[in-house]
């Protein structure tokens, strides 16, 4: 008996060793003997065949379906890990530099944070009504490039985020008024 001949008796031989009950008493047991019974009825060479293209058919499953999909699952999280490694290296670089002014800032009123952001910058604010969780806003004829600043700073030191915005051009250059409302 040569060895494909004890694979196989193995492998279809392996339900009376285990004793199993007999395929027809199970589920679908019909179908396994009459497949065992199939097989056995084959000549030598088709067993052989069938063994080598079935041990071909599962190994191609498990690459196709197993290792493929792992191993895809492994590159994305291996990216998504140089990214995060990416930015904890910036943060840590920027250290000290980061403010954590929106914890202070959240305590106190929007308006009080408005106006005393607006005097350290160098704006005047002609009007300032707050309106449940939004505050209107109203400068007049100051320098463009302060105010985008004040606006940026707004949003990065205290969590104010601009709602909506007007801007009109004044007659010296670079000089505007502005109408907005901010909320958190």
């Amino acid at each position: 008996m040569n060895l494909l001949s004890r694979i196989a008796e193995t492998i279809f031989g392996l339900r009376a060793r285990l004793a199993f009950p007999s395929p027809r008493s199970s589920l679908g047991g019909e179908a396994a003997s009459r497949l065992v019974e199939w097989y056995a009825g084959r000549d030598r060479r088709e067993r052989i065949l069938l063994l080598v293209g079935s041990v071909v058919v599962a190994v191609y499953v498990a690459f196709a379906g197993v290792w493929q999909p792992l191993s895809a699952m492994r590159e994305t999280a291996l990216a998504d890990i140089a990214k995060y490694e990416a930015v904890a290296a910036r943060i840590t670089a920027a250290g000290t530099n980061l403010s954590l002014a929106v914890l202070p800032s959240a305590a106190l009123p929007d308006a009080a944070v408005i106006t005393e952001s607006a005097t350290v910058i160098g704006l005047t604010i002609r009007r300032l009504e707050p309106e449940g969780d939004r505050t209107r806003i109203e400068v007049e004829d100051a320098d463009f490039a302060v105010l985008v600043d004040w606006l940026a700073r707004l949003e990065t030191e205290h969590a104010l985020h601009v709602a909506t915005i007007e801007i009109d051009r004044r007659p010296p250059p670079g000089i505007v008024s502005a109408r907005l409302s901010v909320e958190r």
